[in-house]
C-alpha cells in the first residue's frame, strides 16, 4: 500500500490494504467487501471506517495506526498523515520503519 501511495496512486494503495484487513487473522471478522471499490471516495470512507474498527478492537496495533496514516497521505492530509505516524512512532520509537515515514 505505502508504495503504491508514493506512486500517487490511491486507490490501488487503498485497495492493498483492504486486502491486508481481509486476509489479517486479527481483522477478517469486521465486515470487509469481498471485492474492491472502484469509487475512490467510496473507498476511502469505507477503509477508514474498518481501520477504525480495527483500532478500537487492536489500540495498540501499529500496523493499523500506519494504514489510517497511509491512507491519510494518499488523500494529501499530510497533518493527519503525520498524527497516525507519529502514534505508531510513540507506540515503537526504535522501530525505524515507522520513523522514517514522519
Amino acid at each position: 500500500g505505502v508504495s503504491c501511495t508514493n506512486e500517487l496512486n490511491p486507490k490501488v494503495a487503498m485497495n492493498h490494504l483492504l486486502d491486508w484487513l481481509r486476509y489479517h487473522l486479527d481483522y477478517s471478522d469486521l465486515p470487509i467487501p469481498q471485492e474492491h471499490i472502484e469509487d475512490q471516495d467510496l473507498l476511502r470512507d469505507e477503509l477508514r471506517g474498518l481501520l477504525n474498527q480495527a483500532l478500537a478492537k487492536n489500540p495498540n496495533d501499529v500496523d493499523v495506526l500506519i494504514c489510517l496514516g497511509v491512507v491519510e497521505f494518499g488523500e494529501r492530509n499530510y497533518r493527519g498523515a503525520a498524527e497516525y505516524f507519529g502514534q505508531a512512532v510513540e507506540r515503537e520509537p526504535n522501530n525505524y520503519n515507522y520513523c522514517n515515514k514522519l
